[in-house]
């Protein structure tokens, strides 16, 4: 069993801009590896042999605690 301890995932309508931001504070030294959405960790997930992802959320605004608990409980199944 293979698990990917770290891993992040945005709402679809806001995936882009997070992982831009993500980039633009990380100065070159962060990669990434999907479109920052549920379906394309999925598809990571897939192609890398992962069987379980732990989803680290980044909330950095009021309200955003309640759409990742959302956003996460939907997705259960993998995470």
């Amino acid at each position: 069993m293979i698990i990917d301890a770290h891993t992040h995932i945005y709402p679809d309508d806001v995936a882009h801009r997070a992982l831009s931001t993500v980039m633009g504070n990380g100065n070159g030294l962060v990669s990434i590896h999907t479109d920052g959405t549920h379906g394309g960790l999925v598809s990571s997930m897939d192609r890398a042999n992962i069987d379980y992802s732990i989803v680290l959320p980044v909330a950095t605004g009021i309200g955003h605690g309640k759409t990742y608990s959302n956003l996460l409980t939907c997705h259960e199944k993998y995470f």
